[in-house]
């Protein structure tokens, strides 16, 4: 099963689930926890499904409840969020230059 997870993400969510992973693993290391007390790789495979965005929204995070949102549900949301706003820049800034080289070469 664990192989199986990651693949309900995409190339750009993968990337995502690293950076969580990896900041997980640092607070884990601080807290003198075992990670997955933090979040399991399934809670974070399904908050970047569900895009969360708000800290609300981790309320339909199977295993995220209130402590755990209190707790590290504004950082987690941080880091989500991040990544969508950079990622609607990025095709923002891609779809602006794919305009501009229509214009430029129009055939």
């Amino acid at each position: 099963m664990r192989d199986l997870m990651p693949k309900a993400l995409d190339d750009s969510q993968k990337l995502l689930f690293q950076r969580l992973k990896e900041w997980r693993k640092e607070k884990a290391a601080k807290e003198g926890l075992p990670a997955y007390l933090i979040a399991t790789n399934a809670q974070f495979i399904q908050a970047i499904r569900l895009q969360c965005r708000t800290l609300e929204s981790f309320k339909n995070v199977k295993g995220f409840g209130k402590k755990r949102v209190q707790k590290y549900g504004r950082r987690i949301n941080e880091l989500i969020k991040g990544f969508y706003e950079a990622e609607a820049e990025t095709a923002k800034e891609e779809k602006t230059m794919d305009d501009s080289e229509k214009e430029a070469f129009p055939y």
